[in-house]
């Protein structure tokens, strides 16, 4: 009943594809076939190249009808006079290689052709069509190049948007970091200054600790001296001024250091702005 049914779906496509053949030159065709198998999809395959030859060289002699599995395993594919379709499946499996090879050819080297030799499943006669235009793509009128060309620049804004984010926070941690060191350095030079006698000038720094005393006895017992003479008026004396200043600078380097780096960061900043407004 199968082979009933196949064979009524070949004599129905042998007489489709006569009536297709009346409308291409067979001149044409033949011209269309050498192309086909002199490509890389069946150059290398004999059974394909005797297989296609075969059945369209007896299509364009008008015998469509004597396409069947028997003669083409005979004609084509060197099978002998006994052959049996229903126990070789030979001629199935390579029809199925036919069809992918073809359907290969004009994707890649016969992209350009204008006639198509197809085989349609059910029966291995061929049917000749021209092949129909490809309508172009909705996207198609925006040029790659320029989509390539937008997607860059955005991609370009995000990075710089990304940097420009990243340098404001760095700057504004700079500018917390100068605000509080300017705070601290206030506050200490708003406590009064020790070791001047009737000095009426504002402070400028914080009253000396128990341990700087201290520091000081040392170094005048290092330099051989045991208490500040008396003065004119009985009261002692102070430390030289340039004594008391090494004292204050050992204990208060640290707001000394903030000072010079606040002023460092501050003419920095200057300098920057300066920069950038020429």
């Amino acid at each position: 009943m199968n082979e009933g049914r196949f064979r009524s779906a070949s004599d129905a496509s042998a007489d489709a594809g006569q009536a297709a053949l009346n409308s291409f030159a067979p001149a044409d065709i033949n011209k269309l076939l050498k192309r086909v198998l002199e490509s890389s999809c069946f150059r290398g395959s004999l059974r394909l190249t005797n297989f296609l030859k075969f059945v369209v060289e007896t299509t364009l002699a008008g015998k469509a009808a004597n396409i069947k599995a028997y003669t083409i395993a005979v004609e084509a594919l060197d099978r002998g006079c006994d052959f049996d379709p229903q126990s070789d499946p030979i001629v199935r499996v390579e029809a199925g290689r036919l069809r992918q090879a073809l359907a290969r050819y004009y994707g890649e080297a016969g992209r350009d052709e204008s006639v198509l030799i197809e085989m349609p499943r059910g029966t291995y006669v061929p049917v000749f069509r021209r092949r129909e235009p490809t309508p172009p793509a909705a996207h198609d009128s925006v040029p790659p190049a320029g989509i390539e060309l937008l997607a860059a620049s955005w991609r370009e804004s995000q990075l710089l948007h990304k940097a420009v984010t990243q340098q404001s926070k760095e700057v504004a941690a700079q500018i917390a970091v100068t605000r509080a060191a300017l705070a601290d350095s206030r506050a200490l030079l708003q406590q009064p200054l020790p070791g001047v006698v009737n000095h009426s000038a504002p402070p400028l720094s914080p009253a000396l600790s128990p341990v700087a005393h201290d520091e000081k006895a040392a170094d005048r017992e290092s330099a051989g001296q045991s208490e500040p003479p008396l003065g004119a008026s009985g009261i002692r004396q102070t430390l030289p001024f340039g004594t008391a200043a090494k004292h204050r600078l050992r204990k208060y380097g640290r707001a000394v250091r903030i000072v010079l780096c606040v002023i460092g960061i501050v003419a920095f900043f200057k300098r920057r702005s300066t920069s950038s407004g020429h």
